[in-house]
C-alpha cells in the first residue's frame, strides 16, 4: 500500500488501488522490503500494521458469510477462509463407517 503504487496515468500498474497515501506507512514498508534482518524487518512489519489499522484506509461494506454443512460420516471436511471455498483438500476427503 504504497504511496507510489497509486495507479495513474504515469503509473498503470499500479497496485495501491484504495490509493492510500500516508507516510508513515510508506517508511515502514520500504524498512521491512529493504532489509534481510529478522527482527527488524518484524519490528517494521509490525509498524505496517498498526499504521494500516490507525490510519484505516478502507470500510468494509459487506462480508459473505461461508456456511458448510456435511454429513457425519464424511471425514477431513476442512472450509477454507480464501476464495475456493470448501474444495480445495476435496483430495484428502474420506468417509468414516459403512454408511453410504
Amino acid at each position: 500500500m504504497q504511496s507510489d503504487q497509486i495507479p495513474s496515468a504515469a503509473n498503470p500498474s499500479g497496485q495501491n488501488w484504495s490509493r492510500t497515501n500516508d507516510a508513515a506507512l510508506d517508511a515502514a514498508c520500504k524498512t521491512g522490503g529493504s532489509t534481510v534482518d529478522v527482527a527488524k524487518r518484524i519490528a517494521a512489519y509490525k509498524t505496517v500494521q498498526t499504521e494500516w489499522r490507525d490510519y484505516n484506509p478502507l470500510i468494509q461494506m459487506y462480508e459473505r458469510p461461508d456456511v458448510f454443512a456435511h454429513a457425519t460420516y464424511f471425514g477431513n471436511f476442512t472450509p477454507s477462509v480464501n476464495t475456493c471455498l470448501a474444495i480445495c483438500n476435496a483430495t484428502d476427503w474420506f468417509k468414516v463407517g459403512g454408511k453410504a
